[in-house]
Order: C-alpha cells, then sequence, then structure tokens
C-alpha cells in the first residue's frame, strides 16, 4: 500500500513530531543519570529533543505554504472507514493558527531552555501541549476536536501547577472545575449534532444539516450553543474568562506565554470551524456582544491590576474580546488576523515582563521600575507598542480591522473606548524599561520570593539571559514587525479568507494616523492616572474580583443557559 503524499506528510509532521520528541524527555529522565552534578547527559538529551519537536513544525509549514496560499489546502482522514475515520483539514486559517503556534512555542520554549530551572518532565508536558495545540486547528473532526481539547486541558492543569506554589494549585484547579463544565456542555452538543449529521466529520455534518431546510431544527441550533460554551472556555471570552487571569499569572513563565499567545488563539480559529455546523442569527449577534463587553471588561480589570503578570492576563481577556466582536460582526478574518498579532506580542510580554520579575524577585510593578535589561526592554518597547495599536507593528494594522468590522454604532464606540483602556494598561509596563544591560535571573517561584542567585561566572544569568534573549525574543519580536507590513498583512487577509474575500486592508494614512495617535495619548494619560497613588488607591478595590473557581464555575452555567436561550428563537 503506497504511503501518504508529501502534503498528508508535512501535515502529519506538524502535530506528530511535537508528540514524537515529548518522548525523548521521558527517556532521559528513566535511563539517564540526572542527580546532582551527573545530570548534563539528561540535559542535553532534553534539549535536543525539545527542539527538534519545536522546529519540524515551523519547517513543515512552510513546505505547505504554496498548497494553501493559493485558497488551496490539504484535506484527508485516518483510522477507521468512513464515517467514523478521523478528518483533517489543512486551509488558510489553519495555516495561519498553526504558523502562530509555531512561534509562540518556539520563543517560549527556547527561552526556557535558555534560562534553565525546568527538568525534563515539564519538557515533556509542554511538548505534548503543543502538539494538542496543533491537533486543535487541524481536525475537521468533532470528536477528534473534544480529544485535543482534552488533552491540551490535562497537560494545562500540571503546567500551570508546576510550580506547586498555593496560588499556581489554586489557578490550576480553577481551571479544572472550568474545563469540566465544558466538557459537558460540548458531549451535549456533540450527541446532537451527530444524531442529526449521522457523521463526526465537520464538513460532511455541515452539508447532512443544510439538506435539512434553511431553518435548522430548534434543539440544533441549541447544540451550537453548547459546543460555543466548551469552545468560549478555550478562548476566555466572557462569560467563560474567570479562569484565565490566576492561570496565566500563576504559571511559569513559557507556559504563560504559550497558553495567552496560543491557545486563545486556537479556541478561536477551533470556534470557526464550529460555526460551519449551523448558521444561527441569534448566536452570532449574542457572540458579538460577548466580544464588546469582553474587550470593555478585560480592559477595565487590566488597568486597575498591580501584579504585572495579572495585567497581562487579564490584558489576554480584553484582546480575545477584540476578536470575538470582529467574528460575531461577520469578519472571521479580522478577529484571526488580531488573534494573530495579539499572540506574537502577548508571548513576547510574558517573556519580557517575567524576565524583568526574575530580576527584581517580584511581579509588584511598583518594584519592577527599571528592572529590565537590553533584551526584556526591547521585548515590552515591541510588545507594548503593538498591543496598543501603535504604527507600524502588527497590532496596528489588526485592531483597525476589528475595530472597522464592529461599525460605527453602539457596539463601534465602545470597542473604541476598550482600545484606549487596553493601550492604558499596556503602557503601564513602561515603567518596568531599565539600563540597557541583560539583567541577572532564573525564574522566580512566587512573587515577592528571592532574588535569583549568581552562576559559576560570579554573575548572575548573565550567559543564561543572552541565550534566553537571542533564542526567545528577538523571533517574537520579529513576529510582531513583519506582522504590520502591508504585504504580509494581505496576505495573511488571504489566507484568513480563502474564497471569501478579504475583510480588505486598513487604511494608513493621515487620518488613521491621527485616530491612532489620538488613542494611544488617551490611553497613555490614563495609564499615569492609573499609576499614581490615588489612582491605586481607587483601582484597587478592582484588582482581586471576578476570579476563582466559584465564579468561574458560576460564569460557565450562567453563561450557558444565555447561548442555549439565544438558539431558540
Amino acid at each position: 500500500m503506497p504511503g501518504p503524499g508529501p502534503e498528508v506528510a508535512a501535515v502529519l509532521a506538524v502535530f506528530l513530531t511535537p508528540l514524537a520528541a515529548g518522548l525523548g524527555p521521558l527517556v532521559a529522565k528513566t535511563f539517564l543519570p540526572s542527580g546532582p552534578g551527573v545530570g548534563r547527559a539528561a540535559r542535553i538529551a532534553t534539549s535536543a529533543c525539545t527542539v527538534l519537536g519545536l522546529l519540524a513544525p515551523p519547517a513543515a509549514l512552510v513546505r505547505l505554504y504554496p498548497s494553501v496560499a493559493g485558497g488551496g489546502s490539504v484535506a484527508f482522514v485516518l483510522g477507521l472507514p468512513s464515517p467514523l475515520a478521523i478528518s483533517y483539514l489543512l486551509d488558510g486559517p489553519a495555516w495561519l493558527a498553526c504558523a502562530l503556534i509555531a512561534a509562540a512555542a518556539l520563543g517560549a520554549g527556547l527561552h526556557g531552555l535558555s534560562a534553565g530551572g525546568h527538568p525534563p518532565v515539564f519538557w515533556f508536558f509542554y511538548l505534548l501541549a503543543v502538539s494538542a495545540l496543533y491537533s486543535c486547528v487541524l481536525t475537521a473532526d468533532l470528536f477528534n476536536l473534544f480529544v485535543s481539547l482534552e488533552l491540551l486541558a490535562l497537560c494545562s492543569y500540571v503546567l500551570i501547577a508546576y510550580k506547586r506554589t498555593s496560588a499556581s494549585l489554586w489557578a490550576s484547579f480553577s481551571y479544572l472545575v472550568t474545563s469540566t463544565a465544558a466538557v459537558v456542555f460540548y458531549l451535549l452538543g456533540l450527541y446532537v449534532v451527530y444524531g442529526y449529521a449521522g457523521t463526526l466529520s465537520m464538513p460532511d455534518a455541515a452539508a447532512a444539516i443544510r439538506s435539512l431546510g434553511p431553518v435548522p431544527p430548534r434543539d440544533l441550533r441549541t447544540a451550537l450553543g453548547f459546543l460555543t460554551v466548551a469552545l468560549g472556555v478555550r478562548s476566555a471570552f466572557a462569560p467563560f474568562h474567570a479562569w484565565l487571569p490566576e492561570a496565566h499569572a500563576a504559571a511559569p513563565h513559557p507556559v504563560s506565554a504559550l497558553l495567552s499567545g496560543a491557545t486563545l488563539a486556537a479556541g478561536y480559529f477551533a470556534l470557526g470551524r464550529i460555526s460551519s455546523l449551523v448558521d444561527v442569527p441569534a448566536l452570532r449577534e449574542g457572540l458579538r456582544f460577548a466580544g464588546v463587553l469582553t474587550a470593555l471588561t478585560g480592559g477595565i480589570f487590566a488597568i486597575a491590576q498591580g501584579d504585572a503578570k495579572r495585567l497581562l492576563a487579564w490584558s489576554s481577556v480584553g484582546h480575545a474580546g477584540f476578536c470575538l466582536a470582529a467574528f460575531g460582526s461577520g469578519s472571521f478574518a479580522a478577529g484571526a488576523l488580531h488573534a494573530l498579532a495579539h499572540g506574537a506580542a502577548k508571548a513576547l510580554l510574558f517573556l519580557s515582563v517575567g524576565s524583568a520579575a526574575d530580576a527584581a524577585g517580584s511581579r509588584d510593578l511598583s518594584l519592577l521600575r527599571g528592572r529590565a535589561g537590553l533584551g526584556p526592554s526591547l521585548g515590552i518597547l515591541v510588545g507594548t507598542a503593538s498591543l496598543a495599536g501603535l504604527p507600524p507593528l502588527a497590532g496596528w494594522g489588526t485592531k483597525a480591522l476589528t475595530l472597522n468590522s464592529a461599525g460605527a454604532g453602539v457596539a463601534g464606540a465602545i470597542l473604541t473606548v476598550a482600545s484606549v483602556l487596553s493601550a492604558a494598561a499596556v503602557f503601564r509596563l513602561l515603567p518596568i524599561l531599565g539600563p540597557f544591560r541583560i539583567p541577572a535571573g532564573s525564574e522566580s517561584v512566587d512573587p515577592g520570593g528571592t532574588p535569583p542567585s549568581a552562576d559559576a561566572s560570579g554573575q548572575p544569568g548573565r550567559a543564561r539571559d543572552a541565550a534566553a534573549l537571542l533564542l526567545g525574543l528577538l523571533p517574537l519580536a520579529a513576529v510582531c514587525v513583519a506582522g504590520g507590513l502591508p504585504r504580509v498583512l494581505s496576505a495573511g487577509s488571504a489566507l484568513a479568507s480563502p474564497g471569501s474575500g478579504a475583510p480588505g486592508a486598513p487604511e494608513f494614512g493621515l487620518a488613521a494616523l491621527g485616530k491612532t495617535l489620538t488613542t494611544a495619548a488617551s490611553g497613555a494619560v490614563l495609564a499615569i492616572l492609573a499609576g499614581s497613588r490615588r489612582g491605586r488607591r481607587i483601582l484597587g478595590t478592582w484588582e482581586r474580583r471576578g476570579t476563582g473557581a466559584d465564579a468561574a464555575l458560576r460564569l460557565v452555567l450562567a453563561g450557558a443557559a444565555l447561548f442555549a436561550l439565544l438558539g431558540l428563537p
């Protein structure tokens, strides 16, 4: 029997190579000496397998780009004969999502390897999570999407709690509770869809549902609402967001970068796949206003934070709202492009701010002033400028696309306010910038902890942080810069909307520049006010609200009821 063609083999390499490479750290831990002073062989083997697992997918994606650049796709099935075969589909949107996952996973992984401090088991779960992320966006099978999401969730529980502090354990438990509730709703929706379609393949199920008539049955529309709830937890839009601030803040820096940089985007792209099954206008309108509410809520809570990583986590919630608002407004491509721009910038910021926090031994913004060195300072500058929507970086064009998609009504006005708030939140990170030196550091275990110790050279972590700068921060910064180039943005637009027309390039004239600078200036003033003593006293009352396992579960159940009702009309 002939083997798979080169394109199919390349798609398989994207998500199977990290899975296979993940076995390397386990083998190294089991068979190579790893005690004090004799663990060099295990560390080298772990690093080699991890680098291989992170580099192979982007190489395969380069090979696959010509197959999707002109609106083409690579579709195939694995396993048992239809209707039980597992369907996979690499199209333009899936390629873009995989490219973001590759950039975030590679940058965070290389940064974590060069900084050190993580044992082989950590890298096993990290590579397993990366493989699950690729599978989430490449699968076109409803049940395989469920398996991929659960594998990703399982790895996330372990990685979030890996420090074994009270904060990380509680954050992992909160995500566990929320994710478990989401599983129930996903399986309920899957049961109803399979009952009508008789297949798990998304394209086949969509065709079967269209044959039922122009108006799908009511319980089928409700089932789509349940599936949306499950993916809403992964995408972290309101009201399914309460688990995220604690989880992303408590996780190790590479995990925070991967979760905020790639996981939220993967959930958004999976939502795009699911929405192709059934068209429910009321649900789409509900998603639009959920996105607007999420953007506003995320911006308000982000600017209220005194903890740098919690600020970044709440900022992720806000930007998830921008993506969802564009999706609900009918522009999946605009939301997809902003998810890519946000993912690269947010991964860069988590690594950069994390390095500065390691040098200071704290994540408190007031204690981080001037503590960033050369690499973190550059990373913070580039990431902040992109998320604030400043030209010529990627966030400028993609944020303009999301705002344009919302229109000039109430939703557009609220998103404009949210844009000012999101800029103000990241501007609060600018005082962290310090002298252009390479800072000391290895990852601290908790905010307020002791500063890191010196390395063998007598200079604290100097060589390690130089490697982290070159290997982790600069590639992500390059993505933020390249994404702002008009030609790159146009190519991304064509990939994000194959066969339906690009969302339209944003205007780069003087009027658009004036609007951008006005938003940035307003955000800068608001950031100064929020960072003042009176501002901190006022905003501090909001800092810890709206998170935790209890709040997360209540919000998920309330949101599930709401989205189920949207499918009834």
